[in-house]
């Protein structure tokens, strides 16, 4: 997926683009859809301060 003809190296950046034109649009929304995009903003904000282990976590164990 791509905006303006420009596409991303990291996923994130596409939900947080997606984000700008829902906010954009908010204030034309009815008061339930508003709820929905403020719930999708405090998503947002959790995978903005999301930081990936450095660890690598394995399910696969040796006996």
């Amino acid at each position: 997926m791509s905006f303006e003809k420009k596409f991303s190296s990291k996923p994130t950046e596409i939900l947080f683009s997606a984000m700008s034109f829902l906010h954009k649009w908010k204030v034309l929304l009815k008061e339930n859809q508003r709820l929905k995009v403020e719930a999708s903003q405090r998503l947002m904000d959790w995978i903005s301060n999301f930081a990936p282990n450095a660890i690598l976590v394995s399910d696969v164990v040796e006996i």
